[in-house]
């Protein structure tokens, strides 16, 4: 008689919901929806790996995004020199995202949000200006700018949104159980 497969550990699992984290953004970039749906979309998938994989993968999904927005066409050419920013952005919202989620702090509907929008904006500016771009295109920076913040923003709020309703994780609950470390 054969014995039973061994039981995924924590870390393969981990590995598995990043891998369909990633699968699902990408997905979401190539339907070709207006640019504030997807990224509210794709940003709430970061928040929903926080609470199910816990940081790590979420930040490692948020840096490879960019990429398979490029791929997919989402991200236009104009703006693929923003792509290693965009990067940078989603990395600091997940890091900061998590950081204000446990213990549960209202920061994290600001301050991950603000600073993926800055490192956006701020990068921006400086390849603008160090590129010699029309001041147009660096105008067009502060719309991005402010569409990265609500886009990120509205993740939060899907996000939760959604790991509330597949988990028992209540983000300003502090006794509701921790699924990334189930």
């Amino acid at each position: 008689m054969d014995a039973p497969p061994p039981s995924a550990g924590p870390a393969a699992r981990r590995v598995a919901l990043a891998g369909l984290g990633l699968a699902l953004a990408i997905a979401l970039q190539a339907l070709g929806l207006p640019n504030p749906v997807t990224g509210v979309a794709v940003n709430a998938v970061f928040v929903v790996l926080v609470g199910l994989a816990g940081k790590a993968p979420a930040v490692t999904v948020g840096l490879l995004t960019p990429l398979g927005a490029a791929l997919t066409g989402h991200l236009p050419v104009l703006l693929l020199p923003l792509a290693p920013l965009i990067a940078l952005g989603n990395a600091a919202f997940v890091h900061l995202y998590a950081r204000g989620s446990r213990p549960p702090s209202a920061w994290r509907w600001v301050t991950g949000p603000g600073m993926k929008s800055a490192i956006i904006g701020g990068g921006g500016v400086i390849l603008t200006r160090v590129a010699d771009l029309p001041p147009a295109l660096q105008a067009a920076l502060l719309v991005i700018v402010a569409i990265q913040f609500g886009t990120a923003l509205g993740g939060v709020a899907l996000g939760e949104f959604l790991l509330a309703r597949v988990t028992d994780h209540r983000p300003d609950d502090p006794t509701a159980g921790d699924v990334a470390r189930r």
